[in-house]
């Protein structure tokens, strides 16, 4: 026991003895560390140089001597920050980026209608007909595009926000003919629809346009007449023009033929009328349309 005791102290002075310092032999110098630059330049593009601001002018440039001994010069467009290093704001946030909820991806409209309901019913006389609703209007110039969203075709049920509409009535694959705007209150509401025929307007100046530009047209063609006059020499043919049938068969040809392009623009009337009904009729009517539809022995029901 002795023994090991004497061996650890003397291991313990000889460990002692190689690190202290010989006598005669300089120690090396610990390398002095670098100060602490007072100054700081950041641009804003994120760089940032560190050293002493030697010059600055403001709204101009900045001047600094970095640590390594070199001069950078900056204008102060380029600067975000220059002065001491202990007053250097910290970088600033990102802002940050607000994901969607899981599971909700759907596109939303721009415009989200909160209000009362109408539950409308509508019907037509004639067969066929489509219930439109005028969706958008374009005007470029003196030319104007309107554009209609389809509800159904007659006879339907349709849930619509209260509120005025304007209202269009088409027929098989027609166009749209334009109503004018209803009011269409909250709760149940009957609305029908029908078409005003102008069909038979329509032929009628046509062919009586037709028909006076032709006459004009005759008559202007024999305005001029030809006479023959003889004398003890021999005859000459001499032409004679009929004033009242050359402008009169020229008004007549020219009404004609504005009658007749007077016609091509008279279309169709629709018109639709509102009436309110309590929701137990409109309910009844409901079922009673759908029952129709259903063979005998078989039974249906629908929700609206």
């Amino acid at each position: 026991m002795a023994a090991a005791l004497l061996l650890a102290a003397a291991t313990a002075s000889a460990q002692e003895a190689s690190t202290a310092p010989k006598e005669g032999v300089p120690a090396e110098p610990t390398p002095a560390q670098p100060a602490a630059a007072p100054d700081v330049v950041r641009l804003k593009d994120g760089s940032m140089f560190r050293g002493t601001i030697s010059e600055r002018v403001e709204g101009d440039y900045v001047e600094i001597v970095l640590v390594t001994g070199k001069t950078r010069r900056f204008t102060m467009d380029q600067v975000e920050f220059a002065g001491a290093a202990a007053s250097l704001p910290g970088p600033k946030p990102e802002p940050r980026k607000t994901e969607a909820p899981a599971g909700k991806k759907e596109v939303r409209p721009l415009v989200t209608i909160r209000g009362e309901e109408a539950r409308v019913s509508l019907v037509a006389v004639e067969p066929n007909v489509t219930f439109h609703r005028r969706a958008a209007t374009a005007i470029a110039g003196n030319v104007a595009a309107t554009g209609y969203d389809e509800i159904c075709v007659a006879p339907c049920e349709a849930t619509l926000p209260a509120g005025t509409y304007t209202l269009a009535l088409s027929k098989d694959k027609d166009k749209p003919l334009e109503t004018d705007a209803v009011r269409i209150p909250a709760g149940s509401t009957r609305l029908e629809g029908k078409f005003e025929s102008r069909a038979g307007l329509r032929t009628g100046l046509l062919l009586g346009g037709i028909a006076a530009a032709g006459v004009g047209t005759y008559l202007m063609f024999t305005s001029s007449e030809e006479k023959e006059e003889c004398d003890s020499l021999g005859c000459n043919s001499t032409y004679e023009l009929n004033s009242t049938k050359l402008y009169g068969g020229g008004a007549l040809m020219i009404g004609g033929g504005v009658l007749a392009w007077y016609a091509f623009g008279i279309r169709d009337k629709a018109q639709v009328t509102v009436q309110p009904v309590s929701s137990g009729a409109l309910s009844r009517r409901a079922s009673s349309s759908v029952r129709a539809l259903v063979p005998a022995g078989l039974s249906a029901s629908a929700q609206f």
